[in-house]
């Protein structure tokens, strides 16, 4: 790209934010990041707009002399409130949609989710498919796709890319639990046997991914993950293995757990969404290869190398992960409902060996 031209990275002070901003940096982008907030560590020489993408104005003033925007703002899962999700994932997308229109932006890059697709009836998934989300995030998540299609109207060029599920250097979220429980010794547990193909994809090849994207001259879309990757049950045990605590991975009866998770979930006081729960250790990966042969790229991290990676920087930054992070994807839920999961995956377990015993 040519050295100075402006991209606009809404949402560059989250957890994949940073990343891409930084990757946009050595690409000789000139970056102006759109966030609530300022992230931990800020760049010099990144330009920070803080302000809240429901504010039109705010987008109008964001998106003044850019070329090329990449839309990563959402609510996730995590947040687990429908109003917030359709406040930012929709009425955000469309006023940023609307300020690139007015603003003459060329090239909008939108950071979509595999939750698009719900509960998928055949696997690989494959970008046709048929998209039918199971709950308000992956709901807000496809509208904000055909939101951002329909800039091709106006001549801006988008390009749709959806990540499986983004692990990497700095990633907590629900991945902190099972780093915790690791770490500890404690046993950790699939849904089922967790025997089917599951995954995942590092934070660097996705931003790889986007910006070679964002480089191709028309209107595309990419469903990208890892091309290395095993079971849940397998990859989890990797990181068991690493980790030499003693932890282990065992799979629990559906009929068992599920109800116990519901019950948490819809009370709210799990960080889990309806759709985690559903998809926890089933199958469910993309076929990717022929999205990466046509970005000229291979990804870099396999499943297991982004866990171990992952769970060495939780234990190098235990001590500060739950300070002021911004990102939902940078903390590491606490609280006495962890604690409770805990004590009753415990009993379901003792349950379990009790019948089949």
């Amino acid at each position: 790209m040519p050295e100075g031209e402006i991209a606009l990275v809404t949402g560059g002070s989250g957890y994949f934010g940073t990343i891409l901003v930084k990757k946009l940096v050595t690409e000789n982008y000139s970056v102006r990041v759109l966030d609530l907030n300022y992230p931990e560590n800020p760049e010099p020489s990144i330009e920070y707009i803080k302000g809240d993408i429901c504010d039109f104005e705010i987008c109008l003033a964001a998106t003044a002399g850019v070329s090329s925007v990449f839309h990563n703002v959402a609510q996730v899962p995590l947040a687990n409130d429908s109003k917030v999700f359709k406040e930012v994932n929709i009425g955000g997308t469309r006023n940023i949609c609307e300020a690139s229109k007015q603003n003459g932006v060329k090239n909008f890059i939108y950071t979509s989710s595999s939750a698009v697709y719900g509960i998928p009836s055949k696997l690989p998934v494959l970008n046709d498919d048929p998209k039918i989300p199971v709950e308000d995030y992956g709901r807000a998540k496809l509208e904000g796709e055909l939101i951002c299609k329909d800039l091709t109207n106006y001549g801006i060029q988008v390009k749709i890319v959806r990540p499986r599920t983004i692990i990497g250097l700095g990633r907590l979220g629900i991945f902190g639990i099972l780093f915790a429980w690791v770490s500890k010794g404690i046993n950790i547990y699939t849904l089922g046997k967790g025997d089917g193909p599951y995954q995942f994809i590092h934070a660097e090849d996705l931003a790889e991914g986007i910006t070679r994207a964002s480089r191709l001259n028309g209107d595309f879309e990419f469903n990208l993950g890892a091309l290395d990757y095993g079971t849940f049950k397998e990859d989890l045990e990797k990181l068991c293995k690493f980790s030499k605590t003693g932890s282990r991975v065992f799979g629990l009866s559906e009929s068992l757990v599920r109800p116990s998770l519901k019950l948490f979930s819809y009370l709210r006081i799990l960080p889990f969404a309806s759709y985690q729960l559903k998809l926890y250790s089933k199958p469910m990966y993309f076929q990717s290869e022929n999205d990466w042969r046509q970005l000229g790229y291979t990804p870099k991290f396999s499943n297991s190398e982004m866990l171990i990676e992952s769970y060495k920087h939780y234990l190098q930054d235990s001590n500060s992960q739950n300070t002021d992070r911004v990102s939902h994807h940078q903390k590491t839920p606490e609280g006495f409902s962890l604690t409770a999961v805990g004590v009753i995956l415990k009993l379901i377990s003792k349950i379990q060996n009790l019948r089949t015993s």
